[in-house]
């Protein structure tokens, strides 16, 4: 039985920073617009040539292997350069980057 006026714990210090820094990183696209930021993803975010390329190449059908004998590249370096693309542009997964470049007019 919860008595009257009990209130949970306040989370620590440390949950509530990874909470905070959880949303911070989970902005939500709407139209191009960063919902916490405010600015164009277009603006805020470049992708450099090799990860517009590689994102171009994966939403034309490539696989990662693929992609690294196309462009002469480790797997790894492909893996890395998609990485770093997948931060700029906050995405979830390879497959969130790629449908975010196209939906930002990136690719």
């Amino acid at each position: 039985m919860i008595r009257k006026g009990w209130q949970p714990p306040p989370p620590s210090d440390v949950v509530a920073h990874a909470i905070l820094d959880d949303m911070s990183r989970m902005k939500e696209d709407f139209g191009g617009v960063s919902y916490t930021t405010g600015q164009s993803i277009r603006r805020s975010l470049e992708l450099t040539n090799a990860e517009r390329e590689i994102l171009r190449l994966l939403a034309d059908g490539l696989t990662i292997g693929e992609v690294a004998e196309c462009r002469d590249r480790s797997r790894e370096t492909i893996k890395t350069q998609l990485d770093n693309a997948r931060g700029r542009l906050m995405a979830r997964n390879v497959t969130h980057a790629v449908a975010l470049a196209i939906r930002n007019g990136m690719l």
